[in-house]
């Protein structure tokens, strides 16, 4: 792997910067504490699964529900999250080979500080689930989140879970399809990939 991205665990940023970072982060969460009126924020970020060791350092207490997917289709959600919300951060065009390139490796970055660090997450504090399961079977899904954290508050939120997942909207959605990855392209986010698709057991088809 390549050296790792400093801002997305911040462990190779300069101390300045990741000082500034937390009083950033902090301030926003004041802000959304303060509109959420005494309820529990709930944060839901990719990049912070590279922040898993900054944040029990900042919160000792918090609780993490980790989802993980098949690598293919979050490839594909990925470049279609480049293709259509980059562009409004550049300030220089990269590259078609750069965006590829930024893909892969801010993935196994974020792969590699998690898995180093959900070690550290105390026992009960962390759940993991499949995008599958979640699709499949929501409702059982979240019933298993609550379990295994220990939330309280489910029999008072199970009835808003189910209307919600049975709405005609829910029931009408439809995921983003994509074309699939040219083959040396897919050749290569499986060799990058592997052992994320070793850890949780997706396999790539030897069809290309």
């Amino acid at each position: 792997m390549e050296r790792p991205l400093p801002f997305f665990s911040l462990r190779e940023a300069p101390q300045a910067a990741t000082r500034r970072w937390i009083d950033a982060f902090l301030h926003v969460l004041r802000k959304l504490s303060y509109r959420a009126n005494g309820r529990r924020l709930l944060l839901k970020s990719p990049a912070h699964t590279g922040r898993v060791e900054l944040l029990l350092k900042l919160f000792p207490d918090a609780q993490f529900v980790y989802i993980h997917r098949e690598p293919e289709a979050v490839y594909l959600s990925a470049c279609h999250m480049a293709d259509t919300q980059y562009w409004f951060m550049y300030l220089k065009q990269p590259t078609d080979e750069q965006v590829h390139e930024f893909i892969l490796n801010q993935f196994e970055v974020l792969w590699h500080e998690y898995e180093v660090a959900r070690e550290l997450i105390p026992k009960g504090n962390l759940v993991e689930v499949a995008y599958s399961e979640l699709s499949a079977q929501p409702v059982q899904t979240i019933v298993r989140i609550y379990s295994t954290l220990g939330l309280p508050g489910w029999d008072r939120m199970r009835p808003k879970v189910e209307t919600s997942v049975n709405l005609p909207s829910a029931k009408r959605y439809q995921k983003n399809v994509f074309d699939p990855l040219p083959p040396s392209l897919r050749q290569k986010v499986a060799a990058r990939w592997a052992k994320y698709s070793e850890a949780w057991g997706y396999r790539w088809s030897k069809e290309d």
